[in-house]
């Protein structure tokens, strides 16, 4: 007789054991329903890391699209905007020149769709960090401004010419011109590669 009233009110309100499982059970089906929801950021961490080699496979993929997108953009979009101004009489120099450059004798134009592969790659390494940044603006950033920085303070300084371009506003706008048309044309190509799931 003494058994019976026990189990009665603990079917009715509930031991300190029952009422701590109970708690349990509802803290974990709160934590699962909001996470498989992607109601709360607090609850993202909880997503396993992913394996070293797969990140690893990511970082190539991303460099070996960036590069190609970069080479391809020298060839279409930055030697397409050069021989439209050669066209209007704007540069003096013809686009696709072969001529070898020190100092390994490379032709120009396989030199500069190397250097082009190279920055291509740091454009996809920026989308890749930050996915909703527009990819032909941040191109167009990184060809007209990190481009033409570069090329008239470390290429020049190798090179022994004129830093910053001698401020020649000429050289600026030109370069600016032909440079961000060849970041804008990285990010067209990215983009394509995203939709085409390449990259």
């Amino acid at each position: 007789m003494m058994v019976q009233p026990a189990r009665d009110g603990a079917r009715g309100q509930g031991g300190p054991l029952a009422r701590a499982i109970a708690g349990l059970s509802g803290a974990t089906h709160s934590v699962r329903d909001r996470h498989e929801g992607g109601g709360d950021a607090l609850f993202e961490p909880l997503a396993l890391p992913q394996h070293p080699g797969a990140a690893a496979m990511t970082a190539l993929r991303t460099a070996l699209v960036g590069f190609a997108a970069g080479a391809l953009s020298v060839l279409v979009f930055h030697q397409g905007t050069v021989a439209l101004l050669h066209l209007a009489g704007l540069v003096p120099n013809a686009p696709f020149q072969l001529r070898p450059v020190p100092p390994l004798g490379v032709p120009q134009l396989g030199s500069i769709a190397f250097w082009g592969g190279v920055w291509g790659i740091v454009i996809a390494a920026i989308l890749a960090a930050r996915p909703g940044w527009p990819p032909m603006l941040v191109g167009l950033l990184v060809g007209a401004v990190g481009c033409v920085l570069v090329g008239f303070t470390v290429v020049a300084a190798l090179r022994g010419q004129p830093l910053m371009g001698g401020f020649d506003p000429g050289r600026w706008w030109r370069s600016m011109l032909i440079n961000g048309a060849f970041g804008w044309g990285v990010g067209v190509l990215l983009v394509v590669a995203r939709r085409l799931r390449i990259g």
